[in-house]
């Protein structure tokens, strides 16, 4: 199971970053419990523009990540995996001013995480909230 994780673990409000405005959605622990309980890694695929763009940095993304993982943790839930894209094509600055094959709508986060984790993609599930995730996992 991939999941994006703005819009689909917690709610979007624009460059999460910090625990206080990390709201999560309360259907992804059901949803997420489902998918446990029939055998699917948890795989969080995530674009994070915001370290590129300097309103962050990797640092603040790590410690929000593992806030994210300590509550999934608190519920019982294993994320297996988390891949981030911290590029822009047009607002990254310095090294962070790339187009990244990982950003989605490119594939790249997808493919590195099949071979990681020995994941066969067409019996796989994406959610997203926007076209660019689902473009990115369907490769269309």
């Amino acid at each position: 199971l991939f999941l994006d994780r703005d819009g689909v673990i917690n709610y979007d409000f624009g460059h999460v970053y910090l625990e206080k405005d990390f709201v999560f959605r309360q259907e992804i622990f059901i949803i997420c419990k489902f998918a446990i309980k029939n055998k699917f890694k948890i795989i969080v695929i995530t674009n994070q523009a915001g370290i590129g763009r300097g309103l962050f940095s990797e640092n603040q993304y790590l410690n929000i990540t593992k806030f994210m993982l300590r509550e999934f943790s608190k519920k019982n839930i294993l994320i297996d995996d988390i891949y981030h894209c911290p590029f822009h094509p047009l607002e990254g600055k310095g090294v962070f001013l790339k187009d990244s094959f990982d950003r989605k709508p490119n594939p790249g986060m997808f493919l590195k995480a099949a071979k990681d984790h020995n994941i066969n993609l067409f019996d796989s599930i994406m959610i997203g909230d926007n076209f660019e995730s689902i473009e990115a996992a369907t490769g269309s």
